[in-house]
């Protein structure tokens, strides 16, 4: 049988690679604690970050090549996954900067593909919840609608509980 796997959506532009990396570890390893796979969309871009260094929106080594192919790669991942594990908090002491490519992500995962991918949402305790999650072009397009669950292990239950 081949395992289920999750796509770990969520903010890279304007973050650390420790910021973009960490929750995304984490989930890799109690998703395979739980059978399930996953797809990182932090692969291979390791080598374009300095230690600490925030990595700009408009950054040319963002995606180490052309847009139109980190867009390819990336929905090619959501196709291949079952459901999405979409991180949505913020640190209420950062400026709060715009989920745009997370946005996109949900957006495909539920009008891209059939059956569309479930979206569930987390943040981590401590975190604020991203205020694009209140607009209907994304947080209604997480299961439960709106629904942001307090940490990751909560998420991930809940997600495994749906297949």
């Amino acid at each position: 049988m081949i395992e289920p796997i999750a796509y770990l959506s969520g903010a890279i532009a304007g973050k650390t690679l420790e910021q973009a990396s960490d929750w995304r570890t984490k989930a890799a390893n109690l998703l395979d604690l739980r059978g399930w796979g996953s797809l990182n969309p932090m692969r291979g871009k390791e080598h374009i970050f300095s230690p600490g260094e925030v990595l700009p929106f408009q950054d040319p080594r963002k995606y180490l090549s052309s847009d139109s192919v980190i867009l390819t790669r990336d929905l090619l991942d959501i196709e291949a996954s079952k459901a999405l594990l979409v991180y949505v908090g913020y640190d209420p002491n950062e400026e709060v900067k715009p989920l745009t490519g997370t946005v996109c992500e949900v957006f495909a995962a539920k009008y891209m593909y059939y059956p569309s991918r479930p979206c569930i949402a987390f943040k981590n305790e401590g975190d604020g919840v991203h205020p694009q999650v209140h607009s209907p072009w994304f947080g209604q397009f997480f299961v439960p609608r709106y629904k942001v669950f307090p940490n990751l292990s909560e998420a991930i239950d809940f997600m495994v509980s749906c297949f």
